[in-house]
């Protein structure tokens, strides 16, 4: 039995050495002014601030049932939107404000990392009275604040808010959501 000869094909690859050595140091230099933009932009502080979206308006109410203010107001009421809440906004107007909107009646926990406006937090239970204010939280921070009872709602407005309008304890809230 004969045994054929296999002739080895001469390889290509010498030919594109010098093609391969001049990509590669092109990729590097590429990938490392999109990582460069990328974290310079991140420490510029470049994150979008949200846009405020009315979905809404709330009345504080005092115990006599009078009108203490209106205000619009943009709902955090599912889990994503209630982690996040008023984060990264740099702005909020007077007249606005976030509803959480919680999926039990519980005692809640609020903190301020990544928010970076100063805040009156409203705690309010599933009969709508006022049962906690925190004012003037600090923003960017981890503090903890607490509705130190069941509470079913959050209002949150810009600080100074409940001073301004005699917002207190004991009042209510009453919404209307836009479909």
């Amino acid at each position: 039995m004969k045994r054929k000869k296999i002739k080895k094909k001469k390889s290509n690859v010498k030919k594109h050495i010098p093609y391969i050595a001049l990509i590669i140091p092109i990729i590097f230099v590429v990938m490392y002014n999109i990582l460069k933009t990328d974290e310079s932009n991140l420490n510029n502080n470049q994150i979008v601030s949200p846009n405020f979206k009315k979905q809404g308006e709330l009345v504080f109410l005092n115990s006599t049932n009078d009108t203490l203010k209106k205000i619009n107001i943009e709902l955090a009421d599912d889990n994503y939107k209630r982690r996040t809440g008023l984060m990264y906004r740099k702005y909020m107007e007077e007249n606005q404000g976030m509803l959480f909107i919680s999926l039990f009646e519980e005692v809640q926990n609020f903190w301020m990392q990544d928010t970076y406006i100063s805040l009156d937090m409203i705690f309010v239970n599933s009969k709508k009275e006022i049962i906690k204010i925190h004012k003037n939280t600090k923003p960017l921070t981890k503090n903890t604040y607490s509705s130190e009872k069941p509470a079913y709602y959050v209002v949150e407005v810009v600080a100074g808010f409940c001073d301004k309008y005699n917002i207190k304890e004991n009042d209510k809230i009453y919404f209307l959501i836009q479909n």
